[in-house]
């Protein structure tokens, strides 16, 4: 099996040459809406999910080995494995496990996904690369693409990503402008996360998770009960896929 990133796409069903990668949909949980739940990639290389005032729950089977992961509502779908390609995670005969790599997908180290579909990444050259569909080629943002080693697009439309000394930067168009700085006190970053208007920092070191207070500008106190990472990104619906990295 080769290692890949898991990446959610809006999608509960995708048929890829006769084999169903859709999520095996589980009973809504109460505090959902109340919460956030956080998926994410331990030092060990491994998925799991937690919600923002709770515990991790264990890795999903089949999970290593990955670098970051992505999601949004609907199905597991695509990822980017350590060799900077794209995979599947699909269900065949019950087991769910990474198939690929997709055609024309080298080379990304970070993945994201807009609110239409688009497929966001960064490349080896920590440049903002775009493209369509799961196997339509990578192209660069035409403007200022540089230099960013992470990427998350938040529900608004604004893109976030992480500079190469851990500091935040922003934009509001992909095709159009440039990063921009943000100034917030406190900690470096290697990886971010949004959901809703809120921001989530994860700390360099990967042990901790600070919550942006947005009145001060400042990163507020760590959030994480000490399990360390590698990337973070959120759940939008949890539900679809809590049964799955379960199993």
């Amino acid at each position: 099996m080769k290692p890949l990133v898991v990446v959610l796409l809006v999608a509960s069903v995708l048929f890829v040459g006769g084999e169903t990668s859709a999520v095996r949909r589980v009973e809504k949980r109460d505090d959902a809406d109340d919460k956030v739940y956080f998926i994410g990639v331990t030092t060990d290389n491994k998925v799991i999910y937690r919600e923002e005032d709770g515990k991790w729950v264990k890795s999903a089977h089949n999970s290593c080995c990955v670098l970051a992961v992505a999601a949004v509502a609907g199905g597991v779908v695509v990822g980017v494995g350590t060799d900077h390609q794209l995979y599947e995670w699909k269900s065949r005969g019950g087991v769910w496990s990474w198939t690929g790599p997709l055609p024309n997908s080298c080379c990304v180290k970070d993945i994201s996904v807009t609110n239409s579909g688009l497929l966001l990444g960064i490349n080896l050259e920590n440049r903002l690369v775009m493209r369509s569909s799961a196997t339509s080629p990578w192209f660069v943002a035409p403007k200022s693409a540089c230099c960013v080693t992470s990427v998350e697009n938040d529900p608004t439309g604004l893109l976030f990503g992480t500079a190469t000394n851990g500091k935040v930067r922003m934009r509001d168009n992909l095709f159009r402008g440039s990063w921009q700085r943000v100034s917030i006190n406190g900690p470096t970053l290697r990886d971010l996360a949004t959901h809703q208007g809120d921001t989530y920092g994860l700390s360099e070191d990967g042990c901790k998770i600070y919550h942006l207070e947005k009145d001060e500008m400042e990163w507020g106190d760590d959030i994480n009960d000490g399990t360390c990472l590698v990337s973070i990104s959120i759940l939008v619906n949890p539900e679809y896929v809590e049964g799955v990295l379960e199993e």
